[in-house]
C-alpha cells in the first residue's frame, strides 16, 4: 500500500492494517510515512512492531520511535520534548551498526544529531524558525 492509500483510510482501518503486516512490512511502512512527513504515522507503525520484537531488536525499534516522536514535537513547536526525544532515540540508534536491517543508521544518527544541535541552536523561544529540511530522511540499502 502506498502512503496515499494509507493515509485515506480510517484511524480503524488504519490500525487493522497495521495488525496485519509483518515486522519486515512494518518497518517498511515506517520508513515510507517517516519520509513522507507522517511523522505520527511512522511512529504508530513502528509501535506496532517494537511490541513484539525479540529483546535485542527492541532498542532498535523504539531509537525509531524516539526520533520520530522528537519530530512529531518539533512540528508543534515543543521544545523540551524535542530535545529529550532526539537525545533518547540517537542514544538508542547509535548503538547499531551504521547500516542495520537494510537502514542506513549513521545517516539517520548523523542527521538527527544535526537537527537537535539546530534546536538546541534556537532555543524554546525560536523553535518555530527550525528549518524542516533539516530533519534528516530514512536511507535504505
Amino acid at each position: 500500500m502506498v502512503v496515499e492509500e494509507y493515509m485515506a483510510l480510517s484511524r480503524q482501518e488504519q490500525e487493522r492494517w497495521l495488525e496485519a503486516l509483518s515486522p519486515e512490512d512494518l518497518l517498511q511502512t515506517g520508513i515510507d510515512l517517516y519520509n513522507a512527513g507522517h511523522y505520527w504515522h511512522a511512529h504508530e507503525a513502528w509501535e506496532q512492531v517494537w511490541m513484539d520484537a525479540e529483546r535485542e531488536l527492541r532498542a532498535f525499534y523504539q531509537g525509531l520511535i524516539q526520533v520520530t516522536a522528537a519530530f512529531v514535537h518539533l512540528t508543534k513547536g515543543e521544545y523540551p520534548g524535542t530535545v529529550r526525544l532526539l537525545e533518547a532515540g540517537v542514544e538508542k540508534l547509535a548503538a547499531f551498526p551504521a547500516s542495520f536491517k537494510g537502514v542506513k543508521v549513521g545517516s539517520l544518527v548523523e542527521g538527527a544529531r544535526r537537527a537537535h544541535e539546530a534546536v538546541v541552536a534556537l532555543g524554546e523561544r525560536r523553535i518555530g524558525e527550525f528549518e524542516p529540511g533539516l530533519i534528516p530522511k530514512i536511507e535504505q540499502i
